[in-house]
């Protein structure tokens, strides 16, 4: 049995620019347990999308303990870092630090996962064009003040999406994410807390993931539920008891052939 937390953990909101300077710097690390990176575009998008639209991205839990200098691997960034009394060692959080941070440092960002811009006339994340389009900025551009008044001189036609531009450097750059901070010598302490926060519970299914999606108001009533199929089926047709995610697959199929196939499709 693994002990409990020598410290209470600390809460503390840390800005996107705070986090990018701390993966640059070094003082954020990733411990030896922690999984491979696994997001792909699509996810890196959605995080930078939810960011602008002001929705929550989850907390962080990160472990203070010392680090020594090394060549830090945080997706494709790669730097020498020098040692650090009190890093930031990320035991949950690790595939939103590593998007931030490569798709925000200019050095990072030419990985096809990363290389994200945004339209400003279309108001949306783009892949970065391999030739430059006004329209379309780097979101290392976009990250940077400077950088954008840089690309404004540069093309003269995005002077009307200035202020829209500037918009979404400034919520990038301040967009808040709370944090927990533990202070733990045992590193099997926070393996445990890995494993939990990673592990336990019981996951969604996908009738329960597809119901959270498509849910009607909540003032409507004698809503049509996944439950209340099963029911029909069973009391009309003898059924028997039907599972929900099997109602879901027969409603997916009169749309398509693959009902395995993602659910908001």
């Amino acid at each position: 049995m693994t002990s409990a937390l020598d410290d209470r953990p600390s809460a503390t909101m840390f800005t996107v620019e705070n986090l990018v300077n701390m993966a640059q710097s070094g003082e954020i690390r990733i411990p030896h347990f922690q999984r491979d990176f696994r997001w792909q575009r699509q996810d890196v998008v959605r995080l930078f999308d939810s960011i602008i639209r002001g929705y929550p991205v989850g907390s962080l839990l990160l472990w203070r303990r010392p680090a020594q200098a090394q060549l830090l691997k945080l997706g494709s960034l790669e730097i020498q870092v020098p040692a650090v009394s009190a890093a930031r060692w990320v035991v949950d959080g690790q595939q939103r630090i590593t998007s931030l941070a490569s798709a925000l440092i200019p050095e990072a960002s030419r990985d096809p996962r990363f290389a994200l811009a945004y339209n400003l006339r279309d108001q949306e994340f783009v892949p970065t064009p391999a030739e430059e389009e006004p329209l379309i900025v780097p979101l290392p551009v976009l990250f940077n003040l400077t950088r954008v008044l840089q690309w404004v001189q540069k093309y003269p036609e995005t002077l009307e999406y200035v202020d829209r531009a500037n918009n979404i450097t400034q919520t990038l750059r301040q967009f808040q994410i709370p944090a927990y901070e533990v202070t733990q010598n045992d590193v099997k302490v926070l393996q445990d807390i890995f494993d939990r926060m990673n592990n336990y519970g019981k996951r969604l299914s996908r009738a329960e993931i597809f119901s959270a999606l498509f849910a009607d108001d909540e003032d409507i009533k004698n809503r049509l539920t996944f439950d209340k199929i099963a029911e029909h089926l069973d009391e009309d047709l003898g059924f028997g008891t039907v599972d929900n995610d099997t109602v879901l697959m027969a409603m997916l199929a009169r749309r398509g052939p693959d009902v395995k196939r993602e659910i908001p499709k």
